[in-house]
C-alpha cells in the first residue's frame, strides 16, 4: 500500500499524459499492517483514515476519493460522477465497494458518446 497518496506523490507520464502513477514509496507497507502508535501522515484524517490501528485498502480507497475530491472541487459532476466520488469517500469503516468494484463503475467504464464527450480518445475508457 502506498499510504501517501497526495498530489505531490502523483506524477504524469511524459509520453502519455493520459497515464499517471505513484512515485515516493518510503511510506508503503503491506496491506492492513499495524501502523506504529504516533505515526500519521499529513493527509490522514484523524480518527477515520486507519481501521483499528491499520491501514487498510479501504483507508487507501478513501484518501484516493479524498484526494480526487480536491481536483473536481470546482467542477460540475454528473450524476454518475456524483455516485462515484460517494463511493470513493465512504469512511474505510463502512466502505462497501473493492477497488476491483470501483474500477467496474459506469461512470470510469464509459463507453461510446459519453466517454468521448469526456475528453477521452478511441480505445481508451
Amino acid at each position: 500500500m502506498h499510504r501517501d497518496l497526495r498530489w505531490d506523490n502523483v506524477a504524469c507520464c511524459a509520453r502519455e499524459p493520459r497515464r499517471w502513477f505513484l512515485i515516493d514509496l518510503e511510506c508503503s507497507a503491506a496491506a492492513d499492517a499495524e501502523v506504529p502508535t504516533g505515526f500519521q501522515l499529513t493527509g490522514w484524517e484523524t480518527g477515520v483514515t486507519l481501521v483499528n490501528g491499520r491501514y487498510t485498502r479501504k483507508s487507501d480507497i478513501y484518501q484516493l476519493g479524498r484526494l480526487v475530491e480536491k481536483a473536481c472541487e470546482r467542477l460540475e459532476l454528473s450524476d454518475a460522477a456524483k455516485e462515484f466520488m460517494s463511493a470513493l469517500l465512504m469512511r474505510p469503516t463502512q466502505q462497501r465497494s473493492s477497488a476491483a468494484q470501483l474500477l467496474s463503475d459506469k461512470w470510469i467504464s464509459c463507453v461510446g458518446a459519453d466517454c468521448r464527450a469526456a475528453g477521452a480518445q478511441p480505445g481508451e475508457r
